[in-house]
Protein backbone atom coordinates (compact mmCIF):
# COMPACT_ATOMS: atom_id res chain seq x y z
CA UNK A 1 0.00 0.00 0.00
CA UNK A 2 1.09 3.09 -0.67
CA UNK A 3 0.90 6.04 1.55
CA UNK A 4 1.59 9.91 1.18
CA UNK A 5 2.59 12.88 2.76
CA UNK A 6 1.41 15.06 0.25
CA UNK A 7 1.76 15.56 -4.06
CA UNK A 8 2.84 17.83 -5.96
CA UNK A 9 2.59 17.89 -9.91
CA UNK A 10 5.53 17.21 -11.47
CA UNK A 11 4.47 17.03 -15.60
CA UNK A 12 1.23 16.85 -17.41
CA UNK A 13 0.25 16.10 -20.69
CA UNK A 14 -3.46 15.97 -22.75
CA UNK A 15 -4.01 13.55 -25.33
CA UNK A 16 -7.29 14.22 -27.00
CA UNK A 17 -10.33 15.29 -24.68
CA UNK A 18 -8.03 13.40 -21.86
CA UNK A 19 -5.65 15.78 -19.36
CA UNK A 20 -3.45 13.66 -16.83
CA UNK A 21 -0.59 14.94 -14.29
CA UNK A 22 1.83 12.92 -12.99
CA UNK A 23 2.65 13.36 -9.09
CA UNK A 24 5.82 12.14 -7.14
CA UNK A 25 5.01 11.79 -3.45
CA UNK A 26 7.00 13.41 -0.80
CA UNK A 27 7.25 10.77 2.13
CA UNK A 28 5.84 8.11 0.90
CA UNK A 29 6.12 4.81 2.08
CA UNK A 30 5.69 1.55 -0.20
CA UNK A 31 6.67 0.91 -3.75
CA UNK A 32 7.71 4.54 -4.13
CA UNK A 33 6.35 4.43 -8.11
CA UNK A 34 4.76 7.95 -9.46
CA UNK A 35 1.41 8.39 -9.28
CA UNK A 36 -0.89 9.55 -12.35
CA UNK A 37 -4.42 11.39 -12.41
CA UNK A 38 -6.11 11.98 -15.24
CA UNK A 39 -9.12 13.60 -16.18
CA UNK A 40 -11.14 13.89 -19.39
CA UNK A 41 -13.22 16.89 -20.68
CA UNK A 42 -16.61 16.29 -21.59
CA UNK A 43 -17.32 18.56 -24.55
CA UNK A 44 -21.20 19.71 -24.65
CA UNK A 45 -22.73 18.18 -27.54
CA UNK A 46 -23.65 21.19 -30.37
CA UNK A 47 -27.15 21.98 -30.53
CA UNK A 48 -28.93 20.10 -33.33
CA UNK A 49 -29.38 22.08 -36.65
CA UNK A 50 -32.93 23.33 -37.04
CA UNK A 51 -33.96 23.51 -40.67
CA UNK A 52 -36.28 25.61 -42.24
CA UNK A 53 -38.95 23.69 -44.12
CA UNK A 54 -38.02 22.27 -47.33
CA UNK A 55 -34.77 21.79 -46.00
CA UNK A 56 -32.72 18.97 -43.61
CA UNK A 57 -29.39 18.79 -41.78
CA UNK A 58 -26.54 17.77 -44.01
CA UNK A 59 -22.98 17.15 -43.28
CA UNK A 60 -22.60 20.68 -44.60
CA UNK A 61 -25.87 22.73 -43.28
CA UNK A 62 -29.69 22.57 -44.20
CA UNK A 63 -29.90 21.07 -47.64
CA UNK A 64 -32.30 20.98 -49.66
CA UNK A 65 -34.49 18.47 -50.28
CA UNK A 66 -34.70 16.85 -53.76
CA UNK A 67 -37.57 16.51 -56.37
CA UNK A 68 -40.47 14.28 -55.04
CA UNK A 69 -39.67 15.23 -51.15
CA UNK A 70 -40.76 17.35 -48.56
CA UNK A 71 -40.02 18.49 -44.92
CA UNK A 72 -41.27 20.60 -42.58
CA UNK A 73 -39.27 23.49 -40.53
CA UNK A 74 -37.09 21.21 -38.40
CA UNK A 75 -37.38 17.93 -39.60
CA UNK A 76 -34.30 15.37 -39.88
CA UNK A 77 -34.79 14.09 -43.04
CA UNK A 78 -37.13 14.28 -46.58
CA UNK A 79 -39.91 12.21 -46.81
CA UNK A 80 -41.08 11.11 -50.02
CA UNK A 81 -44.11 12.41 -51.48
CA UNK A 82 -46.80 9.55 -51.64
CA UNK A 83 -47.15 7.32 -55.04
CA UNK A 84 -47.83 8.86 -58.02
CA UNK A 85 -47.56 12.76 -56.81
CA UNK A 86 -44.50 14.71 -57.18
CA UNK A 87 -42.85 17.68 -56.06
CA UNK A 88 -40.13 20.22 -56.80
CA UNK A 89 -37.13 20.31 -54.50
CA UNK A 90 -37.39 22.61 -51.82
CA UNK A 91 -41.72 21.59 -50.93
CA UNK A 92 -42.51 22.11 -47.55
CA UNK A 93 -45.09 20.07 -47.39
CA UNK A 94 -46.90 17.11 -48.18
CA UNK A 95 -49.51 19.88 -50.27
CA UNK A 96 -46.95 20.30 -52.18
CA UNK A 97 -47.04 17.03 -53.74
CA UNK A 98 -48.81 16.95 -57.06
CA UNK A 99 -50.27 14.71 -59.84
CA UNK A 100 -47.89 15.02 -62.68
CA UNK A 101 -51.39 14.78 -64.95
CA UNK A 102 -52.91 17.23 -63.07
CA UNK A 103 -53.08 20.98 -65.32
CA UNK A 104 -50.60 23.54 -63.92
CA UNK A 105 -51.07 24.49 -60.75
CA UNK A 106 -48.89 28.01 -60.71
Amino acid sequence: MLRTRGTRPVRWYVTGNTWCETYSSMGNTGDGREQYTCMVKILPEAEPEICDAGYYPGEDGCTICEENFYSLKGADSCTPCPQPLISAAGATSEDECYDEEEPDRS
